[in-house]
């Protein structure tokens, strides 16, 4: 008896698996967002390409411009980049040019360029790199990538996946451009931190000083609105003393590692402690790990470490049967056929901020006569700073959530415009990603139940 050596799998389950590997719900999160995150090491070389220009920032050559614009997939190269633009510094290669040097760009140069334009070799390098290969035109970003800058244009460009106005697997191609890149110009841009930025400065160490000393007994009676007024004054500090610190870039760019909480642990103070269950009561240690926890404060850095176990352990059954009502809850919302308008008067006023935008696209706006406008990447800045009226979930008349009321997200999503959509087979995936915001299982269910109410969690 020959046995045939295939796959365990039939040719119909491995077609159906490609398939998956490109649904949206693969790649982009329930809010419609990239959620393949990117490592703090490329988000940090990305920041370090991209700052502007400085003091000893020179024009480059015209040819130093057009080998930029003219490279392709062919010399999308770390020797390129090293040897013949001459950026990078190493021993073995000498830099000849620096990545915030000043280029100006004509117009037609490059998508989105109108006028003559001042930019970096840096920004035009990424620009070149990882959006000029797109089947669509997405305009010249002349700005540093710090703060949620990548994420925010990556999010931009998957919201034309959602609309079809861009292929999947051009998508995927520009996350792993992204991710390589980053990671390999991570040991050419992304400086690390120095003894003389993790060991504070004399000055800032007096500062510190003084202040504890001046506050001795609301930190001893556990004041966490002082500790955390002190925090501030002594961050300001570092903030000035190392604005011109190339290891600065590590906080500023939106990384991983936190100014207000990585940094200010390790150099300034491990700050408040929660002393029990319900946060009602704090520890405050004006220790920090590099010079070292004091005897009468092992104690409460070692509880808050219990503290954490705590809550990973016990709190998960608390958090579980939160989820489980949740999930009941939500089985028997749906939403209608895409196009479907219930016709309310019902609205929500929200403040949209360069802070919370994201949060509304795909909403429909509710104008002045009544009339209503998609709410997208595209025109979400012309409101920002403005009061504006939006359709939402809980506003609906209709047995089943109406089109309208619902937004668009979920039928980009599900790629569903033809049927009714079970709106609770989210529940489970929304429930996921709200278990990696950092906050307790108990915490996440909570707030889950309040703002899933009937997919209020769509709309911030």
């Amino acid at each position: 008896m020959k046995i045939a050596n295939r796959g365990l799998f039939s040719e119909e389950a491995n077609q159906e698996a490609k398939e998956k590997v490109n649904d949206p719900l693969h790649v982009f999160d329930t809010q419609g967002r990239n959620k393949r995150e990117i490592g703090y090491e490329s988000t940090q070389a990305y920041f370090g390409m991209t700052l502007p220009p400085n003091k000893d920032s020179k024009d480059v050559t015209t040819d130093i411009k057009q080998d930029i614009l003219s490279m392709d997939k062919s010399n999308f190269t770390m020797k390129y980049i090293l040897k013949h633009l001459k950026l990078g510094d190493f021993e073995k290669i000498e830099n000849q040019n620096e990545f915030n040097d000043i280029v100006v760009l004509e117009k037609g140069d490059y998508p989105g360029i109108k006028k003559e334009t001042e930019t970096t070799v840096g920004r035009l390098l990424v620009n070149q790199i990882l959006f000029s290969p797109l089947s669509i035109e997405y305009p010249y970003q002349n700005n540093a990538f710090g703060d949620g800058a990548l994420d925010y244009n990556l999010n931009y460009i998957g919201s034309k996946v959602l609309s079809k106005d861009l292929p999947m697997e051009e998508y995927k191609a520009l996350l792993k451009r992204v991710e390589d890149f980053g990671l390999r110009m991570s040991s050419v841009v992304a400086p690390s931190l120095d003894i003389d930025m993790i060991d504070l400065d004399d000055e800032i160490k007096e500062m510190r000083d003084e202040l504890i000393e001046e506050n001795r007994e609301a930190i001893e009676n556990g004041d966490t609105d002082v500790i955390s007024e002190i925090e501030d004054k002594l961050l300001d500090e570092v903030k000035q003393k190392y604005k011109d610190n190339p290891q600065m870039e590590l906080y500023l760019s939106g990384g991983k590692p936190y100014l207000d909480n990585s940094y200010k642990k390790n150099s300034i103070m491990i700050g408040a402690i929660p002393a029990d269950l319900n946060g009602n009561k704090f520890h405050i240690s004006t220790n920090n790990l590099v010079d070292g926890i004091d005897k009468s404060d092992i104690h409460k850095v070692s509880g808050a470490m219990i503290l954490g176990a705590y809550f990973r352990g016990i709190k998960t059954a608390s958090g579980g049967y939160l989820a489980k009502q949740g999930i009941a809850m939500a089985q028997s919302i749906k939403a209608g056929k895409h196009g479907t308008d219930c016709g309310t008067n019902e609205y929500r006023t929200i403040n949209v901020t360069e802070n919370n935008k994201e949060n509304y696209i795909d909403a429909y706006m509710v104008g002045s006569s009544g009339e209503l406008t998609l709410l997208t990447y595209d025109n979400i800045d012309e409101y920002v700073g403005q009061e504006i009226d939006i359709r939402y979930p809980e506003g609906c008349v209709s047995e089943k959530i109406c089109n309208k009321c619902m937004g668009e997200r979920y039928y980009k999503l599900l790629d569903e415009y033809e049927d009714d959509i079970d709106v609770g087979l989210f529940i489970s995936k929304i429930l996921t990603e709200l278990s990696t915001s950092g906050s307790t299982v108990l915490t996440q269910c909570k707030n889950f139940i309040n703002l899933f109410r009937v997919s209020q969690n769509m709309w911030g």
